[in-house]
Order: structure tokens, then C-alpha cells, then sequence
């Protein structure tokens, strides 16, 4: 039985694929169709979209890893600027009296997710471009087919993460929701990233709750 072998790639969202007839793929794990398998949905097949490589590149490969010190730097970098927006989210509250205005409260967390999707979009995009550009006009498109064989429910599982939050938010009347806007776009930006650009097919897979059938070869795009 065909074994596909799977490995993190330097760019989010697409996964490095080995184990057919010696090939190597880069996986996108934002063209999984349909998005429905998160969402108890349980279709014939699902199909994924591979971009062919050759065998000896590493233009894709992940080199290094990202050292402890340098996360601890980004994290002490940052601290500022979240204690700066937390400030202003707090006076802002407390000036115009949002804690005690519902339908405001609400627009404002909606307006975080929003501007979360944003960001996870505009990213994934970006992405998308990267990887156009690095692999040319001409390159080998590839469809997996896999076959699912039991229904996942992960897409309810991550979005009640955020209806907890939500509900932890207009339970606070002090100021202090600002810190919970700031922890619901964090939030929703993983719900956003995992729903539509990082769904798991390696993990499905080495789990066979995905099954591969075949892999259709597609006509070269230029």
C-alpha cells in the first residue's frame, strides 16, 4: 500500500509530500474541497491541490527552525504594543460608556473577527503569490483524492472557543474588555487560519480518517 510521507514546508498553509513513485509535491492545504469535512460533512471524496517538484529541489524545504531566543524577543517586542492598545481600548470604554451599551460591545467584537479574517486572508494571499513566484509560469498541478471515512466536527470545536470568549466579554463591565478583544482577534485569526488555510491532511491522514484513493494528474498551467 502507498504510503505518503508528509513534512512542514518553509511557507504556512502547504505541506511537502513524498512516497509517489519517488516524487515530491507541495501540498495547499487552503484547496481542500469541500470545506464542509470540518464541519461534520462527509462527501465521496476530498480532493487537495499539490503543486509537482523536482526531486532535488529545497527551495520549499524548512531549514531552520525558529530559536527559542529569537520567539522570546518577538514576545518582549510586542508586550508594548499590546499594553498600549489595552490602554486604549480601556479609556475608550470607560469615556464613552461601551460597557454598558450591548449592541456596541457586540459590533466591536465582531469587528475584531472581521479584521482577523482580514488578516488571515490577506496572509494566505500573499502566500499563494509566494509560491506562484517561486515555482515559474509553467509548473505540474496535482489533485489528491482522498477518501474520508468518518465524519470531523474540529471547525464547531474551534469556533466555541471564541463563543466562550465572546461570553466571558459581555460578562465584564469594568473597562477591562479591551483585553478580551485583543485575546478574540488572536483567536479567531487560529479559527480563521485552521478553517480555511491549515486544515490537517497530514494528520487526518496518518490518523486514515483520510484515505488516499489516486492522484489525478492535471494539465500543465501556465
Amino acid at each position: 500500500m502507498l504510503k505518503l510521507k508528509f513534512s512542514n514546508s518553509n511557507i504556512f498553509s502547504y505541506k511537502l509530500v513524498e512516497g509517489v513513485q519517488g516524487k515530491k509535491y507541495l501540498m495547499d492545504l487552503s484547496s481542500v474541497r469541500p470545506k464542509s469535512v470540518i464541519w461534520g460533512g462527509l462527501p465521496d471524496t476530498v480532493s487537495v491541490t499539490a503543486y509537482e517538484l523536482e526531486k532535488e529541489s529545497v527551495q520549499f524545504e524548512l531549514k531552520n527552525k525558529t530559536s527559542n531566543g529569537l520567539k522570546a524577543g518577538i514576545i518582549v517586542a510586542i508586550q508594548p504594543l499590546l499594553y498600549t492598545l489595552y490602554n486604549l481600548l480601556h479609556s475608550l470604554f470607560v469615556s464613552y460608556k461601551i460597557s454598558q451599551q450591548l449592541g456596541i460591545k457586540t459590533l466591536l467584537f465582531a469587528i475584531s473577527m472581521f479584521i482577523s479574517y482580514l488578516i488571515v486572508i490577506s496572509f494566505l494571499n500573499f502566500n499563494k503569490k509566494k509560491v506562484k513566484d517561486r515555482l515559474g509560469q509553467k509548473r505540474s498541478v496535482q489533485t489528491f483524492v482522498f477518501k474520508p471515512t468518518k465524519r470531523i466536527y474540529d471547525g464547531y470545536f474551534i469556533f466555541i472557543i471564541s463563543l466562550v470568549c465572546y461570553i466571558v466579554y459581555l460578562s465584564i463591565n469594568n473597562g477591562s474588555e479591551g483585553a478580551l478583544l485583543i485575546v478574540n482577534t488572536v483567536l479567531s485569526m487560529l479559527c480563521f487560519a485552521y478553517t480555511n488555510s491549515a486544515i490537517p491532511v497530514a494528520e487526518y491522514y496518518q490518523t486514515e480518517i483520510y484515505l488516499l484513493k489516486n492522484i489525478k494528474s492535471n494539465e500543465e498551467v501556465k
